[in-house]
């Protein structure tokens, strides 16, 4: 669960490059993940944290990732699977 906030979200880094960054090379290394963009510059989504804890209680160290064939309803509109 990778969170960027659209184009303004830069620090020193671009935060939206680096997340998609991120995300490649989770897949290349055979890991899940997925992209939230909540286009609302270098800010915490505080709105999102349930759907954070929620993804943290669905994937267990070890698990395989129960998000693979879609989201659930829970989470923010703005977060898409690859």
């Amino acid at each position: 669960m990778i969170f960027h906030g659209g184009p303004s979200d830069v620090v020193v880094v671009s935060f939206p490059k680096t997340s998609a960054n991120y995300l490649d090379y989770l897949q290349k290394q055979g890991s899940f993940g997925f992209v939230c963009n909540h286009n609302m510059g270098h800010v915490i989504p505080v709105a999102a944290v349930p759907a954070a804890r929620q993804f943290l209680a669905d994937h267990p160290f070890g698990e395989q990732p129960p998000y693979a064939g879609g989201l659930p309803p829970s989470m923010p509109s703005y977060c898409a699977l690859p």
